[in-house]
């Protein structure tokens, strides 16, 4: 009957505002921006992704998402949007004020307002980016410096494997930057026990500083242990550094001291025996 008929359709709109009311509930709780799309044309966003974009919610209603991409990701977006994709992808974003951001885009379809319609949660990705810059610079600045000084630096796992070895040193020392990788300390060095004994100190977790010859170098080398939440060793840091002038240098000045202490003994041995006219 058309009574029935119309109770029916008033249970299916209370269901659907329900519904998109529990919609626009997580959207408002969630630390994304929200979207609901139709077409690529925004029906509703929450407020962060309208502050996101730059603009109140009520200015972005209507509006094709399109207008807030970089135009060399508009393509991508397009197709995201309008084939119904759910697999994540980034993509540049601009706000109002022209200024850019880097977006992580998760979609997926369902049901707003009564008709298919797409959701997009956008997570904004700056802060990362930034971070990750960050830490890309400082990786080359960190190469940069360990490629030109005069030294190595290494790490070793808790078995004594060598999983890292860069710098300038390793040239005295007749390797290549990464050629030590996967070779263990302990054979390697296993005509050297005062090495083999200074590494295990260091892999059972003590902080050490030793000097040691090696060919013609001298080095002074700097164990600093990395431990796991459960305080056992997970990685141990070396730095060996070459002070083999250095060594020279303090060599050459021990042994000019001691002319020099010999030189003046002698000069009073022959000025007592002058005194004395003998």
């Amino acid at each position: 009957s058309i009574r029935q008929r119309e109770a029916v359709e008033r249970e299916r709109h209370v269901r659907l505002e329900e519904s998109e009311a529990r919609l626009r509930s997580i959207a408002a709780a969630t630390s994304d921006g929200v979207f609901f799309l139709d077409q690529g044309r925004i029906l509703d966003v929450n407020d962060l992704g309208a502050r996101m974009l730059g603009l109140p919610r009520a200015a972005l209603i209507g509006r094709s998402v399109l207008e807030f991409c970089d135009p060399a990701y508009r393509d991508i977006v397009t197709e995201h949007t309008l084939s119904g994709s759910e697999e994540p992808y980034e993509a540049l974003g601009r706000r109002a004020d022209g200024t850019t951001f880097w977006a992580e885009i998760h979609g997926r379809r369902l049901m707003y307002a009564g008709k298919p319609a797409r959701v997009a949660v956008l997570r904004d990705l700056t802060e990362q980016r930034k971070t990750e810059q960050a830490l890309r610079d400082s990786e080359r600045y960190l190469r940069a410096i360990v490629s030109n000084a005069p030294l190595v630096l290494y790490t070793l796992d808790r078995d004594g494997i060598v999983r890292l070895s860069e710098g300038r040193g390793l040239k005295a020392l007749g390797f290549k930057p990464g050629e030590l990788v996967g070779r263990s300390v302990f054979e390697m060095y296993r005509d050297r026990p005062d090495i083999c004994a200074y590494t295990r100190r260091a892999l059972a977790g003590e902080p050490l500083v030793y000097v040691t010859t090696l060919g013609a170098t001298t080095f002074e080398t700097h164990y600093s242990p990395i431990l796991d939440p459960d305080g056992q060793v997970e990685t141990m840091i070396g730095l060996a550094i070459d002070i083999t002038e250095r060594k020279r240098a303090e060599e050459a000045l021990i042994q000019s001291e001691s002319n020099f202490r010999t030189l003046t003994e002698n000069a009073n041995v022959g000025i007592f025996v002058n005194q004395n006219g003998r």
